[in-house]
């Protein structure tokens, strides 16, 4: 095994970190990163080509996810397009209904 310091992939890396300008925004990044306080979400994914869909927890500033069968990559389905388990509010009768659902449909 080769020492990590001789690895031209991990010195390429290092060269282009090195390059990377300073802003405010990547001081943030990086003291967030070094302190494991990257912010997450639960999003939902799915593949049409694989009929699948999956929630993963995705950082903000990269919310992608790759399907476990065909290996693509995805954006998140918009959070007005999400469908799943839900829990419906009466507003006439004031009680609560569980089913299946899908956002902005009646």
């Amino acid at each position: 095994r080769n020492n990590i310091e001789e690895d031209p992939d991990v010195r390429d890396l290092g060269q282009q970190l090195a390059l990377l300008p300073l802003t405010e925004r990547n001081v943030r990044m990086f003291n967030n990163a070094r302190q494991n306080q990257i912010p997450f979400e639960e999003k939902q994914f799915a593949c049409q080509a694989c009929d699948s869909m999956w929630w993963r927890r995705v950082p903000v500033r990269k919310m992608v996810s790759r399907c476990h069968r065909c290996r693509v990559k995805y954006e998140p389905v918009p959070l007005n397009r999400m469908w799943g388990a839900a829990e419906f509010r009466c507003t006439t009768c004031n009680r609560t209904f569980r089913g299946y659902g899908q956002m902005e449909v009646s």
